[in-house]
């Protein structure tokens, strides 16, 4: 596929749609002078057709520049999305043989900084010359990428060491050569637009299924399972199945998605999966979870509207959406909790302003201080129940 240029090989592709000829903007003058003056065409040597030309010039200039820029931070941008960085060019290099002045064996710690005049370059590790013999042959590397130095050859500047020949000069054996400067717009422009054709919509890893489910408005939620396969019950599920990959997705309110938006997302995942995959679009298991609590009300506040505030925190607290969307930073596939613990909802039922105290609470029949979840179950508010005590009811 062709990559659309402009002239001077500008990628079009990448930039705004604005003039940056100055006869084109030098036209959008005179046509904007004409619709505030009606016959305005004065001669060619009118001083304000000068004028007009001098603000194009400086307008085209100023244009270009801004497009420069635009298309240099769209495509950093659009590398950054895509993990296709531009490739920062490659140092020169060529090799010098150093002689010593015995065979007794020498060491240098790299790296060695030398210079070729006005060219910085170095020994990237250590200068050994091995016993018994008075020579060695490195490569030396230019510390900055680019084509350049390309060519260059020479004495090299190196700093003393004592057991060198002081006869021999070091010198490059060739000149330098393979540098590559970095890469420019247009030619990181191209390679993108190469680069971006052969990525697959294939989806391999489990974040690659999350993010596909997450693609259709009616799922807010989705989390992906490896080789896991659905038994007719959760108890005969298989967490092991080669081949097998599950995905947990729910709506906006944690609950099952609908008929319409599970048909579209399976077509999209039909259509996306690795030949021999088998992939199975599943609902959220909800488990109730039935909370007891008695709290001390704040002074101030009746008995009949802690009670309510309390209950309704709870129940927005264990709400199936609160807990599928699980903050896992930049984790693109976020596994929501695996249990409610009674502490934390202590901490959590301590936030309304009306509650002074949450002197005790328990989940379930309070046997255990925490329920543990499935990989495929959300909580969801069972029987809440809450009882408001006055301080003094407590201390007695």
């Amino acid at each position: 596929m062709s990559t659309p240029l402009d002239d001077d090989g500008e990628l079009l592709a990448f930039g705004a749609p604005i003039a940056t000829d100055a006869d084109e903007i030098e036209q959008e003058i005179h046509d904007e002078i004409r619709d505030r003056i009606p016959g305005w065409d004065p001669l060619p040597t009118h001083p304000i057709r000068h004028l007009a030309g001098a603000v194009a010039a400086l307008a085209a200039d100023s244009r270009d520049a801004l497009q420069a820029q635009l298309r240099r931070n769209l495509l950093s941008l659009l590398g950054m999305l895509f993990g296709i960085p531009r490739m920062d060019g490659t140092a020169a290099s060529s090799t010098v043989t150093i002689r010593a002045r015995d065979t007794l064996g020498h060491t240098a710690r790299g790296p060695i900084p030398l210079a070729l005049g006005d060219v910085s370059l170095e020994i990237p590790g250590d200068l050994v010359v091995p016993v018994g013999s008075d020579t060695v042959t490195v490569t030396v590397i230019c510390t900055e990428p680019g084509d350049a130095p390309n060519g260059a050859t020479g004495t090299l500047e190196l700093d003393a060491l004592d057991w060198l020949a002081e006869t021999d000069p070091v010198v490059l054996d060739a000149p330098l050569f393979g540098g590559e400067p970095a890469e420019g717009d247009s030619q990181y422009g191209r390679r993108m637009v190469d680069e971006l054709q052969t990525m697959s919509r294939a989806l391999i890893l489990p974040r690659d299924y999350s993010i596909a489910a997450r693609r259709h408005p009616g799922i807010a939620y989705a989390w992906t399972l490896p080789h896991y396969r659905p038994g007719d019950t959760p108890e005969q599920d298989d967490p092991n199945a080669v081949f097998h990959v599950a995905t947990v997705a729910a709506n906006a309110a944690g609950g099952a998605i609908s008929g319409g938006t599970r048909l579209e997302a399976e077509a999209d995942f039909a259509a996306r999966l690795l030949d021999g995959v088998t992939h199975h679009l599943l609902d959220p298991i909800h488990v109730p979870v039935d909370v007891t609590a008695v709290v001390i009300r704040r002074a101030g506040w009746e008995k009949d509207v802690v009670q309510a505030a309390a209950e309704a925190h709870l129940t927005a607290v264990l709400s199936p959406a609160g807990w599928a969307d699980a903050d896992a930073g930049d984790d693109p596939n976020p596994i929501p909790p695996r249990y409610v613990h009674a502490n934390e909802l202590v901490a959590r039922l301590d936030e309304p302003e009306s509650i002074d105290v949450v002197q005790s609470l328990k989940i379930g029949d309070g046997t255990k201080a925490r329920i543990d979840f499935g990989v495929r179950e959300l909580p969801t508010p069972g029987e809440i129940t809450v009882t408001v005590i006055d301080a003094a009811d407590a201390d007695a």
